[in-house]
């Protein structure tokens, strides 16, 4: 078996994950799904991810299997949380954009793996409340989010103007434990 692995992203891995991301465009679409038109996301977004050091790669022996950002700060959207709540409103929270899996890996369950290190990389951080949104005809995504622990609460808005048409998405959080302080 391969060594699996995820670290943060780095420039020079743009090419590799824009690869990813039209091989998961072209499975969406293939399921009707118009969620991530041919501009978004783009090389673009990724740098200004990897700037801030939010973009991780899943690495599987050597090459890169799938990708995702770890949001680290406030996201306006999830501020205004519709027919619903979060259950912790108050929280710090990182929030998971991007995830894209290669069609050479699918069906591993490494979006599962994936997600447990961004699960650990946000409580490493002091977020012990993870956010993720999805559109309502993204079964696939809704399916493995429910898989990995996260709860629907609510509707989200998001301003997207100019990447896509769809502006409702589906809210879901995961609560990680806060820590017992008893290490000494």
């Amino acid at each position: 078996m391969a060594v699996i692995f995820t670290r943060l992203a780095t420039k020079s891995d743009i090419p590799e994950i824009m690869a990813v991301v039209t091989e998961a465009k072209k499975l969406l679409k293939s399921e009707g799904n118009e969620q991530w038109p041919e501009n978004y996301p783009n090389a673009e977004i990724f740098t200004e991810d990897i700037e801030k050091n939010y973009c991780y790669v899943l690495i599987v022996g050597h090459t890169i299997a799938g990708v995702a950002t770890l949001w680290q700060e406030g996201d306006a959207p999830y501020e205004n949380l519709t027919d619903g709540e979060w259950q912790n409103p108050s929280a710090p929270y990182s929030t998971i954009h991007r995830v894209a899996i290669s069609s050479e890996f699918r069906g591993q369950n490494l979006t599962g793996i994936l997600s447990s290190h961004l699960f650990s990389y946000s409580y490493e951080n002091g977020f012990h409340n993870v956010r993720i949104d999805t559109h309502d005809y993204n079964k696939r995504m809704q399916h493995i989010m429910k898989k990995n622990g996260f709860e629907y609460r609510g509707k989200i808005i998001v301003d997207d103007t100019g990447k896509h048409e769809y502006s409702e998405r589906l809210g879901f959080e995961l609560n990680l434990p806060e820590p017992k302080d008893d290490r000494h």
